[in-house]
C-alpha cells in the first residue's frame, strides 16, 4: 500500500508565494498511484485560495473516492480565527484514500498562549501567534492512520504529541502517525518510542536542512519499501512517500 504525507502550505508556490490551482493540480499528479495521501495546512473556502475546497480538489484530481477534512480553526490563520468551528473559511488537515474508512474521529489540540517568529513566503520573518491544532484519525479495517500538524512552539509541540499518543492507546488496530510534527528527529526520538519509517530532511523545500515531516508507526512490525522524498513546485515542505506493509492486528 502506497502512503504519502505532504504539508501543502495551502497550495502556495515557492518562491513567489502565489496560489495557482493549475500548478497545484500538476503537483498532485506526482501521487497518481497513491492509496492514501495525508495533508496539512489545507484551506476550505478561503478567499486567499479562490474559495477552493482543497481536499475535494485533491480527491478528485487523484481519483481517491474517500476523504475527510478536519478543520483546526474557522477564519484565516495569521489574521482572524477561532477554535469554534462554524460555516465559512476553515483551515486544517485531511486524508484522501482509495480505501474506505470504517470510521473517523478527531482530538482538538490547544494552541500555545504565545507565538514566535516564522519565515513566511513573500513576507520574510514575522511574529506569528500560535493556532489551534487538530489530529484526525481514519480507522480502516486493518489499521488506523492519524494525521496532524503540531505547533511550531518548542515544548508545546511535545505536549501535543503526547496527547496524541495517549489518545492512540485506545485504538485496537496497528496505528500510523503522519504529518508535520515541527520536531527534529533528535528530540522526537527522546519523547516517543514510535518508529520513524522515513528519515529525510524535508524542510525547507528550497534547501532542506531538517526533518519535520514523518511517518511514525506505533508497532515495530510495520515495514516500508520504495521510500521517496518528493520536491514539488508547491509548498515549503517536501512530500514523503513509501510502500508500506501493514502488520496484522494483535
Amino acid at each position: 500500500m502506497k502512503i504519502a504525507n505532504w504539508n501543502i502550505l495551502h497550495g502556495l508556490k515557492i518562491p513567489d508565494g502565489i496560489y495557482d490551482q493549475e500548478i497545484f493540480c500538476q503537483d498532485l499528479s506526482s501521487f497518481n498511484d497513491i492509496d492514501i495521501l495525508s495533508v496539512q495546512e489545507v484551506d476550505l473556502q478561503q478567499p486567499r485560495t479562490n474559495l477552493d475546497n482543497q481536499l475535494s480538489l485533491i480527491s478528485s484530481t487523484l481519483n481517491l473516492p474517500y476523504s475527510i477534512f478536519a478543520p483546526a480553526l474557522s477564519g484565516t490563520p495569521g489574521e482572524s480565527f477561532t477554535d469554534k468551528i462554524v460555516p465559512g473559511p476553515q483551515f486544517g488537515v485531511g486524508i484522501a484514500s482509495r480505501i474506505p474508512f470504517t470510521s473517523t474521529e478527531t482530538i482538538a489540540l490547544k494552541p500555545a498562549p504565545f507565538g514566535a517568529p516564522l519565515f513566511i513566503p513573500k513576507q520574510g520573518w514575522i511574529y506569528i501567534k500560535d493556532e489551534p491544532r487538530i489530529a484526525l484519525a481514519a480507522h480502516f479495517s486493518q489499521f488506523t492512520l492519524i494525521t496532524t500538524h503540531l505547533s511550531f512552539i518548542p515544548g508545546f509541540n511535545i505536549h501535543q504529541l503526547r496527547q496524541i499518543q495517549n489518545w492512540a492507546r485506545t485504538f485496537p488496530n496497528p496505528t500510523l502517525l503522519t504529518g508535520d510534527l515541527n520536531l527534529p528527529p533528535r528530540i522526537l526520538n527522546r519523547v516517543t518510542k514510535w518508529n520513524s519509517l522515513i528519515s529525510f530532511q524535508t524542510y525547507p523545500s528550497w534547501g532542506p536542512k531538517m526533518q519535520l515531516d514523518y511517518l511514525l508507526s506505533r508497532e515495530d512490525s510495520w515495514k516500508i519499501n520504495d521510500i521517496k522524498r518528493i520536491k514539488l513546485q508547491t509548498s515549503d515542505h517536501f512530500a514523503i512517500q513509501g510502500e508500506i506493509e501493514i502488520p496484522e492486528s494483535a
